[in-house]
């Protein structure tokens, strides 16, 4: 896992580090760079997930620019492994004054190496990376049935990833239901409902302990919507190796906070 983060001009964070446990709660007030710390991680990750040529390692020019760093100066987020591998990315500018990307394991220089490529513990790592900003609106709308356990970064396809879970990991949808009624004893039981003129899409709902009627996941509210993504996340069979979650405690009760 992620053991330390360091950036250097990239956005806000001008030069910053940052030693990690497994569970990391990073709190500021607006501007101090929390959401840039997870755009860092991100674009760590997405340098070594678009590579060319299959390589773990390398560099190409792009055009995609991170900040506003000016020329001469390079834009570096660099990270280290628990096992001790050391890796990293940078931005500078190029000869024909495009943005040159350049990854890899780090030399002496603590500098990204083209020449030095990182394992596939590192790889599969990043692959998985997510970021996640719950849009609570989009995650009670109907989606269409895919059949895919991955959750869209906005929480979108919420119904389609438990539809799957229930299909495919049902000792996980069971569990999750029973976790379900300790989060919100009111409930005991996720239910699905096709929607009228539906094209393979289903909604997301719930039922009710007392009566057994059944709400849909767009009339709940936001916080509870919120919650069941976050739910969701944490029993998925095989979830990202590292999550960012923004505002994670934004319209949940405090009293979830703690589970």
């Amino acid at each position: 896992m992620l053991a330390r983060l360091e950036f250097k001009n990239y956005r806000c964070l001008k030069d910053a580090h940052l030693d990690l446990e497994p569970l990391n709660v990073v709190v500021g007030p607006n501007g101090a760079g929390k959401s840039t710390l997870l755009d860092g991680i991100a674009f760590l990750a997405e340098c070594f997930r678009t590579r060319p040529a299959g390589s773990a390692a390398g560099t190409w020019d792009t055009l995609r620019t991170v900040g506003t760093a000016p020329e001469e100066t390079s834009v570096v987020v660099r990270a280290k492994t628990t096992e001790g591998t050391s890796f990293g990315a940078l931005i500078r500018r190029s000869q024909r004054n495009q943005d040159e990307r350049v990854w890899g394991e780090l030399n002496e220089r603590g500098e990204p190496d083209p020449q030095r490529a990182v394992g596939d513990d590192v790889l599969s790592m990043l692959r998985t990376y997510r970021v996640y900003r719950l849009v609570p609106s989009v995650i009670g709308l109907a989606s269409p049935i895919s059949g895919s356990l991955q959750l869209k970064e906005n929480g979108a396809d919420l119904a389609a990833v438990l539809d799957a879970l229930r299909d495919k990991y049902p000792e996980r949808f069971d569990a999750l239901n029973e976790e379900l009624g300790k989060w919100f004893p009111d409930f005991d039981r996720l239910v699905f409902h096709v929607p009228p003129r539906s094209s393979g899409s289903k909604a997301l709902g719930v039922r009710v302990r007392v009566g057994g009627h059944h709400l849909l996941a767009e009339n709940l509210s936001d916080g509870t919507r919120l919650a069941l993504a976050l739910l969701t996340l944490a029993w998925l069979p095989e979830p990202p190796r590292v999550i960012g979650i923004e505002e994670p405690d934004r319209g949940i009760h405090p009293r979830l906070l703690d589970r």
